[in-house]
């Protein structure tokens, strides 16, 4: 009988109390039956005791409360229809009472006034002359559980998009290679990295780039299906895994992803264009565990960029230029130390006189194993290595020791430099420059530095306190690639700067692009009226010169004049009249 278990279990409990705390005996205690009673009807846990059939067969109040009904609803109830397992359960809890390890506990849902509840139980099994019943004692958890889903989530996904993170990427590619291996089928990896997303964050602010990423995450999840993964990996890096999916698919939905992101996004106001490099990685073909397929997604996600394709599969051939990439950088270290680089020089042409005023300086190496090394692909090594800065040492070192030395031989052309963020964020860039100005015995007026509006970006504050150092002692200052990046209007006219250069996209096809005429004109207003002078990169032909002349362009650099080239070259070009004497033929 049920009072015989309880009995049992009330002398157990009376027997660990009079251990704890010895005392004289009790005269005044209920019979041991009553005892059971009380402790059954009055307990801290709703205990629901079940019959051999499955239907309950006695509760307590807390019960009653717990469930939100009568005891005489609850008695008689099929005990499936007031508790189950969770989605989630183990396989233990999936496992037949008989089967099961243990009373518990075990967590289950429970049915209250029409909504689930979240409750931990125990079971206690005890034979009767009735036959074997069970007595489930639960435990609403339902706070309890909803904060650790909410751990959970934290610790799986990302704050700000609320996408999962790595560490959910991490165990759902470890589910999908599981079936896939199983199953035979194949699994695909995309990599995402957004471009020039950097450029957008630092100029326009982090509210506004973590809007942009929140309306990114939104338009990446739309294409995909039901089995498919979206993950944030950080900054502006997404991945996605593609259960049984092939490589023809892979590529389909790599490009559906970058035709998803054309179309500009409006955040507060703006229209902000963004473009995306997709890099492909497909098990077995291209690595067998996590861990692989992520690092080769990445190598050919970086081959995308590279090559400006957009989309990229992975090829061993790429992993050939990720191994060059870490030779070339130890090699370029020599090259810096051992004076194995060269210097060219382009002219810049004023365009009042014809004359060269100016030359721009451009790093080359040419490698004694691969040959002519693109400054696109060893400038960003020294960038990312640290070498940046003894490599813009290099180059206004030999770049100023060669201006001293046409100045001796009466040729008064000045030297232009390009310098990098980390350059421009040298707070003793600007006393490096005077002494070796100093120690050439040339004036400032002979150096100017060309600095990108991605440049100047990186870090406003620090950028226009170093410029402004630097143009306090004289050197000019000269803003690059106008017009390709995000910089306003209103930072820019806080520059100390000379001049403005006009991209050579929108200069090379004036001819032909009245858009262009338009932006270049806009452009050439816009510097005289800042007091800035105007140099258009980009002039290979003489109707496009006429025409930046005509709409008041200052100085030209381009192949029409003189393509980059080495100093010596340089020496005889200007010494035999240069652009000045071929005009005055033409």
């Amino acid at each position: 009988m049920l009072v015989e278990w309880l009995s049992v279990q009330a002398a157990a409990v009376r027997r660990v109390i009079e251990r704890l705390e010895p005392a004289a005996p009790r005269r005044d205690l209920p019979p041991s039956d009553d005892v059971a009673r009380l402790l059954f009807e009055n307990g801290f846990d709703a205990i629901l005791v079940v019959g051999p059939d499955g239907t309950v067969v006695r509760v307590n109040r807390t019960a009653e409360a717990l469930f939100g009904m009568r005891a005489a609803e609850l008695v008689g109830s099929p005990i499936e229809t007031l508790i189950s397992l969770p989605d989630d359960a183990s396989e233990e809890q999936q496992a037949a009472p008989e089967k099961r390890r243990g009373a518990g506990p075990y967590e289950v849902v429970g049915r209250r006034a029409g909504r689930l509840i979240d409750l931990e139980m125990t079971v206690n099994t005890f034979a009767t002359v009735e036959g074997t019943l069970r007595a489930a004692c639960l435990r609403d958890i339902t706070d309890r559980t909803a904060r650790r889903r909410e751990l959970v989530h934290q610790a799986t996904h990302d704050a700000l998009t609320g996408l999962p993170n790595r560490v959910y990427l991490g165990r759902s590619m470890r589910h999908a290679l599981d079936e896939a291996r199983s199953d035979g089928t194949p699994v695909a990896f995309l990599l995402l990295d957004l471009d020039r997303f950097r450029e957008i964050n630092d100029t326009l602010g982090h509210r506004t780039g973590d809007l942009l990423l929140e309306k990114i995450a939104l338009r990446l999840e739309s294409p995909l299906t039901s089995g498919d993964t979206i993950a944030r990996l950080g900054g502006d890096e997404f991945a996605v895994v593609l259960p049984n999916t092939g490589l023809e698919r892979a590529r389909e939905m790599a490009w559906r992803l970058v035709r998803k992101l054309q179309d500009p996004f409006q955040v507060e106001g703006m229209s902000l264009p963004v473009d995306t490099s997709v890099g492909i990685a497909v098990f077995p073909d291209h690595g067998g565990t996590p861990e692989a397929l992520i690092q080769r997604g990445d190598v050919a996600m970086y081959a995308a960029k590279r090559e400006r394709s957009k989309v990229a599969v992975y090829d061993p051939e790429h992993d050939y230029h990720s191994k060059r990439h870490l030779a070339l950088t130890a090699d370029l270290r020599n090259a810096i130390k051992n004076d194995q680089l060269s210097l060219h020089y382009q002219p810049k042409i004023d365009a009042r006189t014809g004359r060269t005023v100016g030359a721009e300086v451009l790093v080359r190496w040419r490698h004694p194993e691969h040959g002519d090394v693109a400054p696109d692909e060893f400038i960003p090594i020294a960038e990312q290595s640290g070498l940046i800065a003894p490599l813009a040492l290099w180059v206004l070192q030999t770049s100023l020791a060669q201006c001293a030395e046409w100045r001796a031989r009466g040729v008064e052309i000045g030297v232009c430099v390009n310098l990098s963020a980390r350059n421009l964020l040298e707070r003793e860039l600007p006393a490096t420059l005077e002494s070796l100005l100093s120690a050439n015995g040339l004036p400032p007026g002979y150096l100017g530095l060309e600095i990108t509006e991605s440049v100047i970006m990186e870090d406003p504050g620090k950028a226009l306190e170093v410029l402004t150092e630097i143009s306090d002692l004289g050197v000019g200052i000269s803003i690059d690639d106008f017009g390709t990046g995000y910089s306003s209007l209103g930072y820019l006219r806080k520059l100390p700067a000379d001049e403005l250069k006009i991209d050579k996209s929108f200069v090379i096809e004036m001819d032909r692009s009245p858009d262009d005429v338009t932006i270049v004109r806009s452009t050439i207003d816009l510097a005289h009226n800042l007091g800035m002078k105007v140099v258009a990169e980009g002039v290979e032909s003489p109707q496009v010169w006429a025409a930046l002349k005509e709409l008041g362009c200052d100085y030209g650099q381009g192949y029409l004049f003189s393509r980059p080239i080495p100093a010596e070259e340089f020496g005889r070009w200007h010494g035999a009249g240069g652009w000045t004497l071929r005009a005055r033929e033409a």
